[in-house]
């Protein structure tokens, strides 16, 4: 699938807050940390990109539009951002 995001991933801010939303839907298989839905899913599709600072760079609406397309095109029954 295609990504939206160029480049390669890197510890910053946006790496940062889709690896925390990550952990809290799907949790930690063989830890205490359950996750809010255990078990199912996920389909992970980078849209935003590391900023100037410590912030994220915009992202466009048609962008985020044509993100939703894929994810829903690949199977998606919840969309999270």
């Amino acid at each position: 699938m295609q990504t939206l995001v160029s480049g390669v991933a890197n510890q910053g801010s946006a790496s940062q807050h889709g690896t925390h939303v990550a952990s809290v839907i799907f949790g930690q298989q063989g830890s205490s940390v359950l996750g809010i839905a255990p078990g199912c899913r996920g389909l992970l599709l980078p849209i935003f990109q590391d900023g100037k600072g410590d912030g994220l760079a915009p992202c466009s609406q048609i962008d985020l539009a044509r993100a939703i397309t894929q994810a829903v095109e690949a199977g998606a029954n919840i969309i999270n951002n």
